[in-house]
């Protein structure tokens, strides 16, 4: 294959991708537009499940949590679900923090498919939130699932929390998050934000190809 003809085949390639991310994602591209956020948001995603330039995900339903107690990821997201939030456990994790996606892969344009609810952190990823200044000692505890009791000289997991003390860490937890408002100031102040949805799209780019995801985006925009 001559070469131009390799740059023809990518560019058609190109623009019918982003076809049909203007199709299936126009309620998410509306609501960047309407708050004027001109990169989207991103993901890293390991080199092992990153071999297409542009891919369909299926959103997991069961996440399973890395860095926090398991029976504490439960209460956090029956919590999410009674108040109206995104539940955690059912959702795609993404950020404005481009540099921050490389520790986790390879950095991903990310287009939820459809309709879908947010929520987002005060916190550029949700498990250093236990280590935030400001949240008192109870939240803090709460979110690393046990604590030392100085009074019994020993360390109270979750099995021993009371139901007053859960009750409290949540309700002060509510403080740090926020759903389906504010996407703007998660994007500029690059916290962690979650999606619940179903599908969605990822668009791979390189490392240092972060101003490519404006030009992007508003090749998009100019297709709704």
């Amino acid at each position: 294959m001559k070469f131009y003809d390799f740059l023809n085949e990518a560019k058609s390639a190109k623009k019918e991708n982003q076809e049909k991310i203007a199709k299936d994602c126009k309620l998410y591209l509306n609501l960047l537009s309407k708050h004027n956020i001109v990169e989207p948001f991103f993901r890293g995603i390991s080199r092992s499940k990153s071999d297409e330039v542009f891919d369909m995900k299926t959103v997991r339903k069961n996440r399973v949590p890395k860095a926090m107690d398991k029976q504490v990821f439960e209460e956090i997201n029956e919590m999410l679900e009674e108040e109206g939030y995104a539940r955690r456990d059912r959702s795609v994790i993404a950020t404005s923090h481009f540099e921050w996606t490389k520790i986790f892969g390879i950095p991903h344009m990310f287009f939820p498919i459809g309709k879908f609810k947010y929520t987002w952190v005060k916190s550029f990823d949700f498990n250093s939130l236990k280590g935030k200044s400001g949240i008192s000692k109870n939240l803090e505890s709460f979110l690393r699932g046990q604590y030392f009791d100085e009074d019994k000289g020993e360390i109270i997991t979750f099995d021993d929390f009371s139901d007053e003390f859960i009750e409290d860490a949540l309700e002060e937890l509510k403080k740090y998050i926020f759903k389906n408002k504010g996407i703007s100031v998660a994007h500029d102040k690059k916290y962690e934000i979650w999606f619940e949805c179903d599908k969605y799209y990822v668009v791979r780019m390189g490392e240092n190809d972060k101003a490519d995801s404006q030009i992007y985006l508003k090749e998009l925009m100019e297709m709704l």
